[in-house]
């Protein structure tokens, strides 16, 4: 497994957040390291297995089965970033995963829906 080839915690937050549900492979799962009273470790990890309080951890190809036919990526030669497009919007993220779960994101507030 390529952490590269999935959505960061935050872009997987967001894609939560909007409500939208995945299907997905792996999944940013809470750890939390106790010892005696206090937690020491609190985060998330990338995993293949799902537990109480994970978040959704798309693949790239599991983000293009959501995004309209329209919907390209590509990569910014002035800048190394890539770029998501749909119609006229633009989305820059150094992480390609990233900018297919904004432009989901978008598609789904401006088209009223989960496409």
């Amino acid at each position: 497994m390529n952490e590269a080839n999935h959505g960061s915690l935050p872009a997987c937050q967001r894609l939560d957040a909007a409500g939208i549900v995945l299907e997905t492979e792996y999944w940013w799962n809470p750890i939390d390291i106790i010892e005696g009273d206090h937690t020491v470790i609190s985060g998330y990890e990338l995993k293949d297995y799902k537990i109480l309080g994970s978040i959704p951890a798309p693949s790239m190809a599991e983000m293009w089965r959501r995004l309209p036919a329209m919907s390209v990526i590509g990569k910014d030669y002035g800048e190394v970033t890539y770029v998501a497009f749909k119609k006229d919007y633009k989305i820059s993220n150094a992480n390609p995963t990233d900018a297919l779960i904004d432009l989901l994101i978008w598609v789904k507030q401006t088209e009223g829906g989960t496409p």
